[in-house]
């Protein structure tokens, strides 16, 4: 089938319809919340915790798609999609309601997408990159359309829009599925008890994932606010800058940054962008005006993303890299809950103060990252 036989392209066009109905989506949501519904940062930070709290249970259905088969758990983020779309029509606390529907179907299928892509020895960050770069540019195509749907209609059209984007990735990412990845019907077949044993081999590596993605998801929830601010609350320049500039960007160099990694190895790749975000993170909170989105076009998330993935799945065998890939899922979503008790905190600091706060979190991270479990 020649669907099969060119998954790899398949796959960068499923990334790209899920990033876009994605993008939409995320252009509009923060905005939509503390703008145009009147909320507060706390409501917002709640709303990143609803994203992210059914990644929780990526773990359990990274284990149940390597034990039963990873295809059939694809169809499952087909539940995304009507989720999704309705978050337009109401308010709060129901748009967050919604949000975490949606995540938990998101959860439920991604480690299975993700597995076919990493689980060759050799060559698998470049490939990550060039299905990844199909993301990126599905993204930014979303986050700039945002603002001209929005003008045609109103916050519903858009999340509408998106829902319908997600239905049409989760069915090409089905089709395109390799047959010889989908563990359940060959040989390495993973028992629970190997899959229990797989989060205590990357604990330490995990945990610091952890730490930074808090201080990660508490920075940028917070600075995408100030971003709509500083560009004079634009809808349609937001969008271009928030994912569109910056996706196209990240889409040229991430083919590039695969080949880094493995070249000079993940970990120290990941090392590197921790350092490079604590420096972003900060620059962008002492800015003002145009200067804010002018940094915000640095393409730092492609090095973190590629790196986190890629760390992860080299310390886990062929047979199990679903169950690797939802445990790493499970903490970052677990960082990304958690991430709401910032949300006190920063109505009192301000958002300055409080992102900056969050940007000592890559120290912290990056020094529990210099540890001799990870330096062999």
């Amino acid at each position: 089938m020649h669907i099969q036989r060119y998954w790899i392209r398949f796959y960068s066009v499923g990334h790209f319809l899920e990033a876009l109905g994605w993008g939409l989506y995320y252009a509009i949501s923060r905005i939509y919340i503390k703008e145009f519904l009147g909320g507060t940062y706390t409501d917002v930070l709640l709303l990143s915790a609803a994203e992210y709290a059914p990644v929780l249970s990526s773990a359990f259905w990274g284990m149940l798609a390597d034990r039963f088969g990873r295809k059939k758990f694809i169809l499952l983020g087909l539940f995304s999609a009507p989720s999704l779309a309705l978050v337009g029509y109401f308010g709060i606390p129901y748009v967050q309601f919604f949000v975490f529907i949606a995540s938990l179907a998101w959860a439920a299928s991604w480690p299975s997408i993700i597995a076919p892509i990493v689980s060759e020895k050799t060559e698998s960050g470049f490939r990550y990159g060039v299905v990844t770069l199909g993301g990126s540019l599905g993204w930014g195509l979303g986050c700039s359309l945002m603002g001209f749907i929005y003008g045609f209609g109103n916050v519903s059209l858009v999340t509408l829009t998106a829902g319908l984007f997600l239905a049409l990735s989760y069915i090409v990412f089905y089709l395109a599925f390799p047959r010889k990845y989908d563990v359940a019907h060959g040989e390495g077949v993973s028992d629970f008890k190997g899959i229990r044993n797989l989060p205590r081999t990357m604990l330490l590596f995990l945990l610091a994932a952890g730490v930074s993605y808090f201080g990660i998801s508490w920075a940028f929830n917070v600075l995408s606010i100030k971003l709509y601010v500083e560009l004079g609350r634009n809808e349609v320049l937001y969008g271009i800058f928030y994912g569109g500039l910056t996706s196209l960007i990240a889409a040229i160099v991430r083919p590039y940054v695969g080949k880094l990694s493995d070249q000079i190895g993940s970990l120290k790749l990941y090392r590197i962008a921790l350092i490079s975000y604590s420096i972003l993170v900060t620059a962008l909170a002492l800015s003002r005006g145009f200067i804010t989105a002018i940094l915000w076009l640095i393409p730092v998330y492609p090095f973190y993303d590629i790196s986190l993935v890629l760390t992860v799945s080299r310390l886990a065998p062929n047979h199990l890299k679903a169950s690797a890939l939802g445990s790493m899922y499970t903490v970052t979503s677990l960082s990304g809950t958690l991430v709401f008790i910032a949300g006190p905190l920063t109505d009192i600091l301000g958002s300055q103060n409080s992102v900056i706060c969050a940007s000592l979190l890559q120290f912290i991270a990056l020094i529990m990252l210099f540890s001799k479990i990870l330096k062999a």
